[in-house]
């Protein structure tokens, strides 16, 4: 059982740059879906926040999750955002290695 190398035919190659540029594209929607979301949910987050305590005690203070704020959606998204930036950037770098 020994490996086998070959090179890739002229459609192949071609086929798995289609792809690549494909799942790059898919990547990049797919974090600019997720930094969007999350900028609403930090949106609203914040607003909720500011209403129940009035602007004058609001701060610059960073809401405690005792509030019952979506705090877990929150550091869920960063999770999410993170795991997409990583692979975004693994399929970038991909991408610049094949000269696309």
């Amino acid at each position: 059982m020994g490996l086998e190398f070959r090179f890739m035919s002229t459609d192949e190659a071609r086929e798995e740059k289609a792809h690549l540029l494909l799942e790059h594209q898919e990547a990049e929607d797919e974090l600019n879906l997720l930094k969007h979301q999350a900028a609403k949910l930090g949106e609203a987050f914040f607003q909720a926040f500011g209403e129940m305590l009035g602007p004058e005690e609001y701060g610059d203070r960073f809401p405690g999750a005792a509030l019952g704020m979506p705090t877990i959606e929150l550091a869920l998204g960063a999770d999410k955002i993170r795991a997409a930036t990583k692979r975004f950037k693994d399929l970038t770098g991909w991408k610049a290695r094949l000269h696309l």
